[in-house]
């Protein structure tokens, strides 16, 4: 009798899928405990689209930066969660482009913030040549170039990926077989964006971003968002 095959092991399935937020009323059933369609006294981001890393849209609506801190607190190794504002991610996109699906190209372009798990909140400015930090409320985020958010995500992983122990995930995903070790390795190795940095925050220096885009911090009180 032959032994039965084995079954090969598939990749985690990304929590942040296209339409995650739907009709869904009850914030305990959504990721992070928001809502489409929501609506915050305290909003920074008005009635914004939000997607994840493949470009693909979640939901939409207002965001508070305390909601960004709890998403940045929450969120999973190799996810990421990008805010565009209303007109780009509505009306203002190129005719023909896919509204729910504009992809990840799109995406970086336009994103005004970007909430990764180790990256913390970074918003996106094309007016600025170096990165800095900043806060409001006491609540402290990142101020970084968007080209150098655009370089980050765009490397391309090493051919032959760090170990997984080099990339700090949880025991769940430590236990996983060793073809999805690899799939989420190569889909991480090299990225500043989503594995651990060695001292800091990718984008700043001292972080595990590769040298061009270490630009040198300026910490900056009460800069405008």
């Amino acid at each position: 009798m032959l032994p039965p095959k084995k079954k090969t092991p598939q990749a985690p399935p990304s929590a942040l899928t296209k339409g995650i937020y739907g009709f869904e009323t009850d914030p305990k059933k959504t990721p992070f405990g928001i809502l489409n369609n929501q609506f915050r006294t305290d909003a920074i981001v008005k009635n914004g689209g939000w997607f994840n890393f493949d470009g693909n849209k979640m939901g939409t609506g207002d965001l508070s930066l305390k909601d960004m801190l709890h998403i940045s607190k929450e969120i999973a190794h190799g996810e990421v969660f990008f805010v565009l504002s209303e007109t780009d991610s509505s009306w203002d996109m190129p005719s023909g482009m896919d509204r729910s699906a504009p992809g990840k190209d799109y995406v970086l372009k336009t994103a005004t913030w970007v909430i990764g798990k180790y990256t913390g909140i970074v918003r996106v400015r094309d007016d600025i040549t170096k990165s800095s930090e900043s806060d409001i409320d006491g609540i402290k985020y990142l101020r970084i170039p968007r080209n150098v958010v655009i370089s980050g995500f765009n490397q391309k992983p090493k051919s032959n990926p760090a170990p997984i122990k080099d990339l700090s995930l949880d025991d769940a995903q430590a236990k996983a077989t060793a073809s999805v070790k690899k799939f989420l390795a190569t889909k991480a190795a090299n990225n500043p964006w989503m594995v651990p940095p060695t001292q800091g925050p990718p984008g700043v220096a001292g972080s595990g971003a590769p040298a061009a885009t270490k630009p040198k911090i300026a910490i900056k009180k009460k800069a405008k968002p």
